[in-house]
């Protein structure tokens, strides 16, 4: 079996400009994806952090 080559739009064609736009909106949700995960890792971090200090006796 041959080994497929990857299409290569020519520059400026409808298809290069849907794939590159494709390309960045993917990588925005990808961003987003990235940023709420962090987010929800800082909330879980702060709320065990208080956890901890409200049961906290020296």
């Amino acid at each position: 079996m041959r080994a497929l080559k990857p299409f290569k739009a020519a520059q400026g064609s409808r298809l290069a400009d849907y794939s590159s736009r494709m390309g960045d909106a993917l990588a925005r949700r990808r961003a987003e994806l990235e940023a709420r995960a962090a987010r929800i890792e800082a909330e879980l971090a702060i709320k065990s952090r208080s956890e901890f200090l409200a049961n906290y006796e020296p």
